[in-house]
């Protein structure tokens, strides 16, 4: 009955994909992770990464959202970041499924990149899809065009089962990535353009040029764009992430960096600031002037 309830209710909140996972200490993650370079941004400790009792005691499932922000629409910013921020929509997504749970006597604590579980983990584990060699989840509608949000609960939930199906290996995005991030071992961090694109301060010779290749003034699209899996992949149907894209950005020196914040302050990129985004501009274009 509760998993009707939350289903009808992720239908109306648009989400695009639910499953679901039973809460556990996940060992077999914890084995996996442990020989791992732990990426930038995510949790250092490998305890709070497979433990869902460690945010709630009582916890007995996990409700795991997809959301599609696929559309047709090219530029210099990264798909992901072109329409709202996922973070506020996936909350707000999120949410219709806590209100559902809590009219029925239950509790829900909601993440989207901001919880220390491995999210594209537990999205597997409840049969929403397969990971990629670039570390990306795959779902089989809407390819890795999606952003992962999870809701941990004391509801109890039939669990989804992983699905049998894997990446076809053809090492494309390895061959493709303009760091050379991706290799067998996953993603280097510190050679990505995603990442890159976000560091703050200094950035070495090599680093700048990684960003050149990257051609993209935030974050990096490649190893989706010439992944096999991605050629059929649904655009979206959310409203946040298919209108009023913003596909680049421009220097504007009239605009102060508390005024650039308020102005993308509903953006992904928006929380590094001005600075940042006009260095990375500043490396892909000046650089195609000489070249010119």
């Amino acid at each position: 009955m509760m998993k009707k309830k939350l289903l009808d209710a992720a239908k109306a909140a648009k989400i695009s994909e639910i499953g679901f996972v039973s809460a556990e200490i996940y060992y077999d993650l914890g084995g996996f992770l442990k020989n791992k370079v732990v990426p930038p941004f995510a949790e250092n400790d490998l305890n709070k990464r497979i433990n869902p009792f460690l945010i709630m005691e009582k916890a007995k499932s996990i409700i795991v959202i997809l959301s599609s922000y696929h559309t047709n629409s090219n530029g210099e910013i990264s798909e992901y970041a072109r329409g709202k921020d996922y973070h506020i929509v996936l909350k707000e997504q999120m949410r219709r499924l806590i209100n559902v749970l809590e009219k029925n006597g239950y509790a829900g604590i909601d993440f989207c990149d901001t919880g220390p579980l491995n999210e594209r983990y537990l999205a597997y584990c409840a049969g929403l899809g397969f990971l990629g060699k670039n570390g990306f989840l795959i779902n089989e509608t809407y390819g890795s065009y999606t952003f992962i949000g999870y809701i941990i609960t004391d509801c109890m939930l039939e669990a989804g089962e992983p699905m049998r199906k894997s990446c076809m290996g053809c090492e494309k995005c390895i061959q493709a990535c303009p760091g050379g991030a991706l290799s067998e071992n996953g993603v280097d961090a510190q050679k990505c353009v995603s990442y890159l694109t976000q560091k703050n301060g200094h950035l070495t010779s090599e680093e700048r040029d990684i960003i050149y290749k990257g051609g993209s003034v935030w974050g990096c699209d490649i190893c989706q764009q010439v992944c096999p899996h991605n050629k059929y992949a649904e655009y979206s149907d959310i409203y946040a992430f298919s209108d009023n894209l913003i596909s680049y950005y421009r220097p504007n020196e009239r605009i102060s960096g508390r005024k650039f914040k308020k102005m993308y302050k509903e953006r992904a990129f928006a929380w590094r600031g001005k600075q940042v985004l006009e260095r990375n501009y500043g490396i892909i274009h000046e650089k195609k002037i000489k070249n010119d």
